[in-house]
C-alpha cells in the first residue's frame, strides 16, 4: 500500500521481489519457487511497460521468456505452465507495441495466442487474460 499511486516505490518494490525470488529459487529450486520468479518478472515487466521503460520491460520480459519456456518443457501439457508463457508473451508484445515494433508484437502475440487459443474456456484466469490481450489482436 505504501507504493500506491508511486510508481518508482513500486519499482523499487517489485525489483527487490524479483531479487528475493531469483534468490529463493537458486537456493530451492522447484515448481513454486520458478512460478514465484516467473510472476516477479512479468509484474515488474508491465510495471516498467506503465511507466514507460520499455528497455527494461523488455529485458525482463525477455528474461522471463527464457525461465518460462524451460518451465514448460518440463511438463509440456501443463495449462498453468502454458498460461505463464503465453502470459510473458503478451507482456513482451505490448512492450513492442508501445515500442511502435508492430512486426514483432505480433509475432509475440501470435506465440500467445497459439498457446493460449482465442476462446473462452470457463477458467477465469484464462479468459480474463483473453479479454486483456483481444484488443491487442485487434489493434495489430
Amino acid at each position: 500500500m505504501a507504493s500506491l499511486g508511486n510508481s518508482d516505490n513500486a519499482i523499487a518494490s517489485y525489483r527487490e521481489a524479483l531479487r528475493t525470488a531469483l534468490t529463493a529459487r537458486a537456493r530451492m529450486p522447484g515448481e513454486e519457487s520458478t512460478r514465484t520468479v516467473i510472476v516477479a518478472y512479468q509484474r515488474l515487466g508491465q510495471l516498467e511497460t506503465f511507466s514507460g521503460d520499455l528497455e527494461d520491460a523488455r529485458a525482463l520480459f525477455q528474461r522471463c521468456l527464457l525461465v518460462a519456456r524451460e518451465f514448460v518443457q518440463q511438463k509440456p501439457d501443463d495449462p498453468a505452465r502454458n498460461q505463464l508463457l503465453a502470459a510473458t508473451y503478451v507482456g513482451l508484445g505490448w512492450v513492442q507495441l508501445n515500442s511502435v515494433e508492430t512486426d514483432k508484437a505480433v509475432q509475440s502475440l501470435r506465440a500467445a495466442f497459439q498457446i493460449f487459443g482465442t476462446e473462452p474456456n470457463g477458467n477465469e484466469d484464462h479468459d480474463r487474460m483473453l479479454a486483456l490481450v483481444i484488443p491487442a489482436r485487434h489493434s495489430v
